[in-house]
């Protein structure tokens, strides 16, 4: 057998991961078997072996693979940034699927018992309060955040809002506005007084 370019194994690796990534939003964790990936993806069982030795590692690279998204929609660097980013988390699709939802409570639930996806949430939770806290360190540099609040308690604050939004998916759809209201009073606790007039002023239609 020819040898694979790291290139193309990487393409292949992204291909079962987001094979996966489909089962489980179709089928649930519990549903999904090795033959279901494989249909998907449209490979051999022995060419997903190549790349993921176990269930485990599989799961393991959704959760990295969905940290690296994260990491991508979740970023900010003054006030502006931030609202707009919250404003748009609200519909996005982690945000707006169901069936995504449950994934995520899925993965929680195996968590308990298999370390290294354990590990891979944690690493995927750490790397978001890390972000959040560079997010506030710029804020604080351009003199929009708080001055009694210190960048620690900021991110953990944004983090709870993060985990509150999505629980609250599980119930009644909020409208977009309510959402904005949300995220408004949010930062009402987050930003200095004028940086909040600014973000309102800019928002108003003209």
């Amino acid at each position: 057998m020819p040898a694979r370019s790291a290139e193309y194994m990487d393409e292949m690796r992204d291909r079962i991961v987001s094979a996966i990534s489909t089962c489980l939003d179709e089928k649930g964790l519990a549903n999904t078997s090795l033959t279901d990936v494989c249909d998907k993806a449209q490979i051999s069982r022995g060419a997903l072996y190549v790349h993921f030795k176990s269930k485990s590692e599989m799961l393991c690279a959704v959760v990295d693979r969905a940290a690296k998204g994260a990491a991508v929609r979740q970023h900010f660097v003054d006030a502006r940034s931030l609202r707009a980013m919250l404003i748009s988390e609200f519909s996005s699709p982690w945000a707006i699927d169901p069936n995504m939802l449950y994934s995520e409570m899925e993965f929680l639930a195996a968590a308990r018992t298999d370390p290294a996806l354990r590990d891979a949430i944690r690493r995927s939770i750490d790397a978001r309060s890390e972000r959040f806290r560079a997010g506030m360190r710029k804020l604080r540099k351009r003199g929009e955040l708080r001055d009694d609040l210190s960048d620690e308690s900021a991110a953990v604050t944004l983090g709870w809002f993060f985990e509150g939004m999505m629980n609250m998916k599980f119930g009644s759809a909020t409208a977009q506005e309510v959402h904005g209201e949300a995220v408004d009073a949010l930062l009402g606790g987050l930003l200095k007084p004028q940086v909040l007039r600014a973000l309102a002023e800019a928002s108003t239609p003209a």
